[in-house]
């Protein structure tokens, strides 16, 4: 017998995130921990729900910024402008 998966109405779990983005499941919670990402659903089981295409872009440009050695700081405030000007 097949698990079905619940419809989640497009909306991603933390492991399906980590593995599109290429990280760990630990990291998508230390940067939601952080305020860098946040979940557009928190179920009562506690699972946290993320948009996929809106969620990678941003680890992505966490990522990309990291390598330029910043604080996470400094990274949460370049995501605040980068999603204002879009």
């Amino acid at each position: 017998m097949k698990k079905r998966k619940k419809k989640n109405n497009g909306l991603w779990k933390i492991g399906q995130i980590a593995k599109e983005a290429g990280v760990r499941t630990s990291l998508v919670r230390y940067y939601s921990n952080l305020g860098l990402l946040e979940p557009a659903e928190v179920l009562t089981s506690g699972y946290r729900l993320y948009e996929p295409r809106e969620t990678l872009e941003k680890i992505r440009l966490i990522r990309n910024l990291q390598r330029e050695k910043p604080t996470l700081e400094k990274i949460k405030h370049q995501l605040n402008r980068t999603l204002l000007t879009k």
